[in-house]
């Protein structure tokens, strides 16, 4: 998977990093410490689930995930932070996720098991992609 963990904070970043490789390794990482950094990030990878903090310099987390979601509707945000009043506000944003700080190993897997986008395996750089009536996936 593409992951982008945007946290201003390098430590939460590392520490982050490491949960996601106990639970889910062999990924491929990009970070950001601000809003204009992790939009940047968007715009030039395919980014295929976004982790991201509220409370960063200039622009919040819920702000950054309403860009990130207008660049690639498809992406799968996460939301990783330290304060629970913010959840109703980010569940009205459809994201896959919301986790407190610190991280727990069992919630982040359950986070990346429940995507609202499924991440395919890529053969080659195509994807294929099959759905029938709404119920059957391949």
């Amino acid at each position: 998977m593409n992951i982008l963990i945007a946290d201003d904070e390098k430590f939460m970043r590392e520490d982050l990093q490491k949960a996601v490789e106990r639970v889910r390794p062999g990924n491929s990482y990009f970070f950001a410490e601000n809003f204009d950094s992790a939009v940047k990030a968007v715009e030039e990878n395919d980014i295929e689930v976004a982790f991201l903090d509220i409370r960063m310099p200039g622009k919040t987390g819920l702000e950054l995930a309403k860009a990130i979601r207008s660049l690639r509707p498809e992406i799968n945000i996460i939301i990783v932070t330290a304060y629970e009043e913010y959840a109703l506000n980010a569940l009205r944003l459809y994201v896959s996720g919301y986790i407190l700080k610190p991280v727990i190993d069992s919630e982040l897997k359950e986070a990346l098991d429940n995507l609202r986008v499924p991440v395919t395996k890529k053969i080659s750089d195509r994807r294929l992609t099959a759905k029938c009536f709404g119920h059957f996936e391949v």
